[in-house]
């Protein structure tokens, strides 16, 4: 039988019975160039499969192989030492089962927790009571007034937000609807974490990862005790849910993005959580929130800023700064181009020039945010599915600011 045949009939690769021949477990005659596998070989191969089925390693078959073919086994100590080997993997197996139980039970208690801890821990999220106090209408600047509502123990869960002049918003399940809101509904895999992962290259994950670290870091030593944060673009929430475990009832957390969709998304996934924080999510352009002027403590713009040029061809700063407190801070990051980068052809020409270091740089400067911090996380050379505009090859930075009102 040639090699092709044998390999068939064990369905192994010829790679695989050219190792074992290679390391003396297969002894097949050679002839005109050619293995010639006979009963014997049919046999050793048996018992190959089934001592690897065993557990046993190469090395532990080579040394049965060679006791049995040197002695045949017929000395009552070869038979001792040839039985020795079971005893030994028998023990072996035993140790590494003992291991697999314990596993086996660590892996049911983190079910069981997961099931009765993680899940049941869903608790609903309405819009404090309190925040009326903070909204009023982005066309005249006037006091909304509430109307239609359905309070719970001081949140709100329905009702309808109305000014004199003519603006209507709507609260639909603890979530403040603009004019301005995006309805559409979001395919269901673009929500998942997986999708992320296959959408991005992993050299831009890496440093998207490292620029919420960066914040995260420099929002808590800050404290966020007692203050209003805002956050820009907040989509499916990549940033606020790494940090709301760490946000008691005496911080409020205002969650805003064009897509009432992400936002529906967000929130269940928090009140699956058993989020304790008090979040408000307005769905709408966060340029035209209903919110008071100078009532914010904290804007945190988590590359929030490229993804609303891209499509409104300004900086939110330019009006966003508006509802930042005097000493208020800003911090955020944000990405982009050298000057001769190929990618910039690839944007509208009124977009090009806002996706350079200095224009990012001056916007903050011509709203009054002083820099008071800022650091270069590194660069990407690929974007993957994501953005096609880019270019592989040019470098995406991302750079990291901190800065306060003046």
């Amino acid at each position: 039988m040639k090699i092709g045949e044998f390999s068939k009939k064990f369905n192994v690769k010829r790679d695989t019975i050219r190792y074992y021949i290679e390391t003396g477990l297969l002894l097949p005659e050679k002839i005109r160039n050619q293995y010639i596998f006979d009963e014997s070989c049919i046999k050793d191969m048996k018992e190959i499969i089934e001592l690897k089925n065993l557990k046993f390693t190469i090395s532990g078959i080579q040394k049965i192989f060679s006791l049995k073919r040197m002695t045949n086994l017929t000395d009552i100590s070869d038979i001792d030492f040839y039985l020795s080997f079971f005893e030994n993997k028998k023990q072996e197996l035993l140790k590494e089962k003992e291991k697999i139980e314990k596993a086996l039970n660590i892996i049911e208690e983190k079910i069981s927790y997961i099931n009765t801890s993680l899940k049941n821990k869903e608790k609903k999220i309405g819009i404090p009571l309190q925040f009326i106090n903070y909204l009023v209408c982005p066309k005249c600047n006037k006091p909304l007034e509430l109307n239609n509502a359905t309070i719970k123990k001081n949140y709100i869960f329905t009702g309808e937000l109305n000014c004199d002049c003519g603006y209507h918003a709507q609260i639909n399940k603890g979530i403040i609807i603009t004019p301005e809101a995006d309805t559409s509904e979001i395919p269901e895999y673009e929500k998942k974490g997986k999708t992320l992962l296959n959408m991005y290259d992993q050299s831009l994950l890496t440093l998207m990862e490292k620029g919420g670290i960066w914040i995260y870091k420099r929002l808590f030593n800050i404290g966020v005790k007692n203050k209003v944060i805002m956050e820009i673009g907040t989509g499916l929430g990549r940033f606020v849910k790494n940090s709301m475990v760490n946000m008691g009832k005496d911080t409020l957390y205002i969650a805003t993005e064009k897509s009432l969709d992400s936002l529906k998304t967000l929130k269940n996934s928090l009140e699956l959580a058993g989020s304790n924080a008090n979040i408000v999510f307005i769905a709408g352009d966060y340029t035209k929130c209903p919110i008071k002027s100078e009532s914010i403590d904290i804007v945190i713009d988590y590359f929030g800023t490229r993804n609303y040029l891209l499509k409104n061809s300004f900086y939110p700063v330019e009006k966003v700064s508006n509802f930042l407190k005097k000493d208020g801070i800003w911090i955020g990051t944000f990405t982009y181009y050298e000057n001769h980068a190929k990618s910039l052809k690839n944007y509208a020409e009124k977009t090009r020039n806002l996706l350079l270091f200095e224009s990012i740089k001056n916007s903050f400067t011509k709203n009054s945010i002083k820099k008071l911090e800022s650091s270069e996380l590194g660069f990407s050379l690929k974007m993957g599915e994501i953005e096609k505009t880019h270019i592989p090859g040019d470098k995406l930075h991302v750079w990291a600011f901190l800065g306060k009102k003046i």
